[in-house]
Parts: C-alpha cells; structure tokens; sequence
C-alpha cells in the first residue's frame, strides 16, 4: 500500500525514507513528501524572512489543494504558518535569536531520577522472566505429550 504525503496528498515514492511529521491516534506514522518536507524545514529554519514566508504559503496552499480532514495536520501546519510569519516579522526587525534554532535541534530528554530503573524494578524484572520461562517451558512440553497422545490413538484407531 503507498503512502501519501499527509499534507499535499502526493504519492511518496520511497515510503522508508519519507520524513514522518506526526503520529497518528492508533501509532500511524503521518509522513511528508519530499516537497512539503523541504517547505516545512523552510519555514521554520530559513534565515531570509521572504524565503520563510513563501515557504510558508506553499505549505498552506498545499494543505488546501490536498484537502485533508485530518485536525492534528490542519492544526500543526496552521500553527507552523504562524510561527513563521513571527519568525519573519523578528528576522526583518533584527531581534530574532538564530541560537534558538539550534536549541530546538539539538534539545535531548533528560530522565530524571524518578524514571530510572531501580534495583527493585531490575529485580523485579528478572523474577517475571524467569517465571515466564518456566511457564512457557511446562505448557511447551505439555503441547508435546498431547500431541504425541493424539499421534498414537490415531495411529492406533486408524492402523491397526
């Protein structure tokens, strides 16, 4: 089945590298063509305001001619043309903050104390595998001595 951009509503031809732009309410990935890719990572990194702006633009009348009724994608490219437009306006005026830019690229998650694996947990963990593979051991070979019961009476009722 192919994919389609989830904005414009293009065929993407290579589906394994098509960047996704979010996830969907049952963990469908919504992917980007090539062309709405490049006009999204415009409008959000560029440094010419004109370029951002245009970028912008072809991202809004690509949402409409692509006619989708999906509010999440509605919502995010919506948002994304207003982003950019302050973006724009602070470039023009000479107060946007570029460092900004590569906070957002470079910004990781830090777990903190409370999500970390505890002993207890690793413990606890190891327990649940070991009776895991008990249980899967002992209906293994129950599986195997039933069907070795079912071989002989039928060998039994239909052979000899």
């Amino acid at each position: 089945m192919a994919k389609h951009c989830c904005i414009c509503k293009k065929t993407i031809e290579n589906e394994s590298e098509s960047p996704v732009l979010v996830m969907g309410a049952f963990g469908n990935p919504k992917c980007l063509c090539p062309i709405c890719d490049l006009d999204f990572c415009t409008a959000t990194t560029s440094h010419d305001p004109d370029e951002a702006i245009d970028a912008a633009k072809r991202l809004g009348d690509s949402l409409t001619a692509g006619n989708t009724g999906d509010p999440q994608i509605i919502e995010l490219v919506n948002e994304t043309i207003i982003n950019a437009g302050t973006r724009a306006e602070k470039i023009r005026e000479g107060t946007y903050d570029f460092s900004l830019d590569e906070e957002d690229a470079t910004e990781e998650f830090d777990i903190t104390e409370d999500m970390k694996e505890t002993e207890e947990d690793r413990l606890k963990t190891e327990e649940e595998e070991r009776t895991n593979k008990l249980v899967d051991t002992i209906t293994s070979w129950a599986f195997g001595v039933v069907l070795v019961a079912a071989l002989v009476y039928f060998i039994i009722k239909f052979v000899i």
